[in-house]
C-alpha cells in the first residue's frame, strides 16, 4: 500500500463483463474470470477507501467485435 499513499486520490476502472452476474453455457471460464474482476473489484474498492482510490467495475454487455464473429462461426450459441 505504500506506492498508493504517494498519491492523494486516484481511481482505477476494471473491465468485466455481464456474463459475470449470470451462467454462461460454452462459455464458463470467460463468465468465471469476469466474476472474479467485479468481486475483486467491490472488495478492493472497499480496502482502497481509506486511502483516497477508488475501484471502479465497468460491466458492459455484448458488444459488436470479431470475437462475437468468430464464436458464431464455430456454432458456438451466444
Amino acid at each position: 500500500y505504500r506506492f498508493f499513499q504517494l498519491f492523494l486520490s486516484g481511481i482505477i476502472l476494471n473491465i468485466s463483463s455481464l456474463a459475470s452476474f449470470f451462467p454462461y453455457p460454452y462459455f464458463s471460464v470467460y463468465a468465471a474470470s469476469k466474476a472474479f474482476v467485479t468481486s475483486f473489484s467491490l472488495a478492493f474498492d472497499s480496502e482502497m477507501k481509506p486511502y483516497g482510490i477508488r475501484i471502479l467495475c465497468s460491466c458492459p454487455g455484448q458488444i459488436d467485435t470479431e470475437f462475437r464473429l468468430k464464436m458464431e462461426f464455430c456454432n458456438y450459441p451466444l
